[in-house]
């Protein structure tokens, strides 16, 4: 198969821009069509019958009109997205980009420390991914700022300042950069060494980078954006660390994230090497929860750790990559592929760019057997809490999370294939055995019924 591929990106006759136009406009199509198919849903007159004893009609309502705003956004999000693209495909601004990088790359080549660490074409290739995934992150910053400080606050989410959203996005750029620019240099470095074998070698050097940004990104990346400090002592403590220790989960710090400084949503999750974990709490949830259904949510992540799942997900994100990058040798040298697409000639890091517009197919079919896999571990996370005795409390978190991030109910089947990676509340609460007929949401506090709007 990788010869009769190579064979293909040796082909003058083939039009590979236009291939990857045609994949853009059909991946949008696509993705309208899903929405249109969801927007539809949000008008079912009625929430689910198991859920009716626990959600009104008012908060029904409420998600529905939550939700058609999410996905007017998203037309706006996918749209602004496609025109990008192909403006920069039609206007051949990537090899402008390159060569923009050329000029940058030879006034800094004349310092000693750019020459002797990156050398001519390692550091051209850097500057390149890094000019263009610098202003796509800017061009991304006015739909962010609408999504925010329009939508989200609209429906009570938003809680950040307009300072504190220029500074978090002009942070986070430098931040991935750095990242990016880690990256780039080593797959140059790692083609250059090892020509057309470098995949392999490629793909290992990505698992020990994926391992390494889930080990330091929520220890040192995201205290640069919030403020993290011990969970205090108490009842929530106390309970969290019993948790830990009937299953044998190596805690060693147990922590409140100011994520009230941003939004009203509401998370936790747990970070750390294998024998040092750290249990991560939001303050909103600590405030819209009690200590049972927080305990709760906690057992079903605890269950993802127990399970292996965390370490599928790794593994099914590097066969991902891996599979890519077996499919790209076929076209890391190719010519015709460059060309096609406004180049003089071929690139390590130009090629990849270039592929990446062609792998639409594959990412989606993956994409969808991820969510497949991802429901069936989330339906086994919650047989876990059930397991460790907090049916009602799971129940009742569950539905409490769904009030407080006013979460759809319902959802199309078709779009949930191919989209929404997590099952709906609806179809959490009838596997964990959840009786309409009893309302256990009376473990909610009173103040979560209300939802503000």
């Amino acid at each position: 198969m990788s010869t009769y591929l190579a064979s293909l990106f040796e082909r003058n006759d083939i039009n590979w821009k236009a291939i990857g136009a045609s994949f853009l406009v059909a991946n949008y199509a696509f993705k309208t069509y899903l929405n249109y198919r969801e927007y539809k849903v949000t008008f079912n007159p009625k929430p689910p019958i198991v859920v009716q004893k626990e959600i009104t009609q008012e908060q029904f309502v409420k998600s529905q009109k939550y939700t058609r705003d999410r996905l007017k956004y998203s037309l706006i999000r996918d749209t602004s997205e496609l025109v990008k693209e192909l403006v920069i495909l039609h206007y051949n601004l990537l090899p402008q980009i390159w060569g923009l990088a050329a000029k940058i790359g030879s006034y800094l080549g004349g310092f000693k420390l750019f020459s002797g660490i990156f050398g001519g074409v390692t550091l051209r290739s850097v500057l390149f991914f890094a000019l263009k995934n610098t202003l796509e992150q800017i061009y991304v910053i006015p739909r962010t700022y609408y999504f925010d400080f329009f939508i989200e606050e609209k429906w009570g989410f938003n809680k950040q300042t307009r300072t504190k959203f220029f500074r978090d996005e002009s942070l986070q750029i430098v931040v991935v950069q750095a990242f990016h620019a880690a990256a780039t240099f080593i797959f140059v470095k790692i083609v250059d060494f090892f020509g057309g074998d470098f995949a392999k070698y490629a793909s290992v050097a990505f698992l020990v980078g994926l391992l390494f940004i889930q080990t330091v990104v929520p220890t040192v990346v995201l205290p640069l954006f919030h403020k993290f400090t011990p969970l205090r002592e108490g009842e929530l403590r106390t309970k969290i660390e019993e948790l830990a220790k009937k299953n044998g989960f190596p805690v060693k710090k147990l922590l409140e994230v100011d994520g009230s400084t941003s939004t009203s949503h509401s998370n936790a999750f747990f970070t750390g090497l294998p024998w040092n974990k750290q249990i991560v709490l939001f303050d909103t949830l600590i405030e819209q929860h009690t200590t049972e259904e927080i305990v709760a949510v906690l057992a079903h992540e605890l269950g993802h750790w127990k399970l292996g799942h965390i370490w599928q997900i790794t593994a099914s994100i590097v066969a991902l990559v891996s599979g890519n990058l077996v499919l790209f040798a076929a076209a890391f040298e190719s010519t015709p592929l460059a060309v096609s697409f406004g180049f003089a000639g071929p690139s390590p890091i130009v090629n990849l760019v270039l592929f990446s517009y062609l792998s639409w197919p594959v990412d989606n079919t993956f994409q969808i057997l991820s969510n497949i896999v991802t429901r069936k571990n989330e339906y086994q996370a919650d047989n876990y809490a059930l397991k460790q005795g907090y049916k009602d409390e799971l129940a009742s978190g569950l539905i409490s999370l769904n009030k407080e991030n006013l979460s759809f109910l319902d959802t199309d089947w078709l779009n949930s294939l191919c989209t929404i990676s997590h099952p709906n509340l609806v179809e959490r609460l009838q596997v964990i055995g959840y009786d309409p007929k009893e309302k256990v949401g009376s473990l909610i506090p009173e103040k979560d019924s209300e939802i503000k709007n």
